[in-house]
């Protein structure tokens, strides 16, 4: 059996070339357009800083395989960019990120967490909606007009 060492860390302006070729990997999976639905800003980790969040990122063997991000706008956050790469799903990446990001979330006292998403990725989101109680919303959170997505959800974090 191979063992891998898989490690979350924030993402920096070194990783923006792995973390393009991580959304252009997803565009195909779900027929997505990279310039449609990415902007320059989600490659470069920087600038999650300059809108008031963060981005991480999973490797594994220094490569990176994942990301997952947030913006915050007082007590209320967004979850964004929750990616892993097909070849490294199942075997527990994304519920590092995740818990990576709620930590990171309840030490900064957000109490909302909201998160947008498209009928292609949910099923992939499925458990982690389930399993955090998540609650789905009628309408875009007003507090977060730039995100535009089908379905949103919520949770209360504590």
């Amino acid at each position: 059996m191979v063992t891998h060492t898989i490690t979350i860390r924030l993402g920096t302006r070194f990783d923006s070339n792995e973390i393009h070729k991580i959304l252009l990997k997803i565009c195909r999976e779900f027929n997505w357009n990279l310039k449609k639905n990415f902007s320059e800003a989600d490659i470069d980790p920087n600038s999650y800083i300059s809108r008031n969040g963060k981005l991480f990122v999973a490797t594994v063997d220094g490569k990176v395989v994942g990301t997952i991000g947030y913006f915050k706008n007082g007590n209320v956050a967004m979850l964004i960019r929750f990616y892993v790469l097909p070849e490294f799903r199942r075997i527990g990446i994304g519920t590092a990120l995740y818990n990576t990001l709620i930590k990171e979330l309840r030490s900064n006292r957000i109490k909302i967490l909201f998160l947008g998403t498209s009928d292609e990725n949910l099923p992939h989101l499925y458990s982690f909606l389930k399993q955090d109680h998540y609650i789905p919303i009628v309408h875009p959170p007003i507090i977060f007009p730039n995100e535009s997505c089908p379905l949103y959800y919520q949770i209360w974090l504590q």
